[in-house]
C-alpha cells in the first residue's frame, strides 16, 4: 500500500483529520474527472421533456410488468404497458419527422 508510511506517520487526530480530508479531495477530484460519458438524455435535437417523461412512465410499467407474476394481473399489465409503448414510439416518431421536415427545432 503506497499510503502504508504515510498512514504510519500520522501521529496527532489533527494529522489523521488532515490527511483524510486530502483523501477526499483527491477521491472527489478524481470522480469529477472520471466522466462516466453518458448523457442524462439522447442529444438529438427534437428531444424534450415530454419525451423524457414519458420514457420514465414506459419504462416503469415495463418494469411492474416484468415483476408481476400472477397471470391474469399479468396479462393486463403487459396490456398496459404495450399500449403506452406504442404511444412512447409514436410520438418519438413523429418529433423527430417534424424537426426533419421543419427543420426548426426547438428544445
Amino acid at each position: 500500500m503506497a499510503n502504508a508510511p504515510a498512514l504510519l506517520s500520522l501521529n496527532t487526530k489533527v494529522q489523521l483529520e488532515e490527511w483524510i480530508h486530502r483523501w477526499e479531495k483527491f477521491l472527489r477530484h478524481a470522480c469529477k474527472s472520471c466522466d462516466s460519458g453518458r448523457a442524462p438524455f439522447p442529444r438529438v435535437p427534437w428531444w424534450d421533456r415530454e419525451l423524457e417523461t414519458r420514457r420514465k412512465k414506459t419504462r416503469a410499467l415495463r418494469a411492474r410488468f416484468m415483476r408481476c407474476h400472477h397471470p391474469s394481473e399479468r396479462l393486463l399489465r403487459r396490456q398496459i404497458y404495450k399500449r403506452e409503448l406504442a404511444r412512447y414510439k409514436y410520438l418519438m416518431k413523429q418529433k423527430s419527422r417534424q424537426c426533419l421536415l421543419c427543420g426548426a427545432c426547438s428544445n
